[in-house]
């Protein structure tokens, strides 16, 4: 693990069953690098980023966060350490308006007991890093909305906030584009643009268009290994890669 890696994975291997899903995966992920994993259904690349977060224990290999071993930690211990995640499907509380989300993600980052009888969302100490999460994805004017009344775009704008609010280091987004039109993409293509650089994002996506417009780097995963890890110019040119995923799409 060079200086520069924030978090690096050595040898991730996870069977289900004869199915090896990842197969000695070994990545880095530099400092506020913006890094896309992509390949085709079955590739991997949900099991790597559910052994990443502690969704998933490895058979073999480790996870190492900022120089510490976290591979049998549990999912909120790693998120303490700084790894927060967004879902392929999205999994907000509905019934509760947008900043109230935001406010219960804070506190359960911050480790405070819940208040049943009071409200998060009048908490001053949750309430000024929910505000400024909304305000950096560009949704403090929903923060009132239940969030059952935001758009599927919004909805992720919103998963994104959550994740922002509890100051990650690492930023792991899963299929954020999926179900979206070309509108609320190139929002959240933009939205993604503006956070280049503030963190480490690791980007699980299928737009092609989307990944080549936001990623410094792009590994590709086929039948559970690495088969190309590079600069954006470099996987779109290489040949392997062209026959391996989409035919040449990319």
């Amino acid at each position: 693990m060079k200086s520069s890696d924030l978090i690096s994975v050595n040898q991730l291997t996870r069977h289900f069953g004869a199915l090896c899903a990842t197969d000695h995966v070994s990545l880095s992920f530099a400092r506020n690098e913006t890094h896309a994993i992509i390949g085709p259904n079955g590739a991997g690349k949900s099991t790597l980023i559910n052994l990443i977060t502690g969704d998933l224990q490895p058979d073999e290999g480790s996870v190492v966060l900022d120089q510490e071993d976290v591979t049998s930690l549990s999912v909120e211990a790693r998120s303490l350490k700084g790894l927060a995640r967004s879902f392929q499907i999205t999994e907000l509380i509905n019934g509760f308006t947008v900043l109230q989300n935001v406010c219960l993600a804070v506190q359960g980052q911050r480790r405070r007991s819940f208040d049943f009888f009071g409200r998060a969302d009048q908490d001053h100490e949750l309430l000024v890093p929910a505000r400024l999460a909304l305000q950096q994805i560009g949704l403090e004017h929903r923060a009132n909305d239940p969030v059952e009344h935001l758009s599927h775009g919004e909805k992720r704008q919103c998963e994104i906030a959550i994740a922002l609010a509890q100051q990650p280091k690492v930023l792991l987004l899963d299929e954020p584009m999926a179900g979206m039109g070309e509108d609320e993409t190139r929002q959240l293509v933009q939205l993604l643009q503006q956070l280049k650089h503030q963190l480490t994002i690791i980007l699980v996506e299928h737009d092609m268009q989307a990944v080549f417009a936001l990623a410094d780097r792009i590994s590709v995963l086929t039948a559970g290994r690495v088969l190309a890890s590079d600069r954006p110019e470099m996987i779109r040119t290489n040949a392997v890669v062209q026959q391996a995923y989409l035919g040449g799409d990319l």
